[in-house]
Parts: structure tokens; C-alpha cells; sequence
């Protein structure tokens, strides 16, 4: 059965933790890959990476505080 996301990508921020890491998890058992935004926990983001990897689809991780234009930019445009 083809999952429907399968091929799509989606954004969760604050996924180092709690419900943001619990959100990317059920996203990527959806078919989706995943951008891993984190703010100061970048061996937490790395391990939720390989987690979302280990289930067959992308991940990357990527160091943004939301509350600075310039990163949120710089975010959107990897």
C-alpha cells in the first residue's frame, strides 16, 4: 500500500525534544522526510535524525532560533 506523504517533506520545529520529537517520528512512519529544526541541542537533533533514517526515509538537521529573521532565512533557504 503506497503511503500517501511518501516523497513529501515537512518542517517541525523544536524537534530535539519532547512533542516536536514525537511529531517528526509520526511524520516519518507517515512517509514524510523531515527537516529537524533545533536551536542548542544538536546531539538530540543528530539522534532524532538517525531515528527518522532508521525508519527508511531523509532527515536533516538544522540549527535555527526562530525569533532571529536571519536564521529563520537562512533555514527556508537550505
Amino acid at each position: 500500500m503506497a503511503m500517501p506523504l511518501c516523497g513529501r517533506v515537512s518542517l517541525v520545529t523544536g524537534t530535539s525534544r519532547g512533542i516536536g520529537a514525537e511529531t517528526a517520528t509520526k511524520l516519518a512512519l507517515l512517509g514524510l522526510g523531515l527537516v529537524v529544526n533545533y536551536r542548542s541541542k544538536s546531539a538530540r537533533a543528530g539522534q532524532i535524525c538517525q531515528q527518522i533514517e532508521s525508519l527508511g526515509r531523509k532527515a536533516i538537521a538544522i540549527k535555527a532560533d526562530l525569533t532571529i529573521d536571519s536564521e529563520l532565512d537562512a533555514m527556508m533557504s537550505t
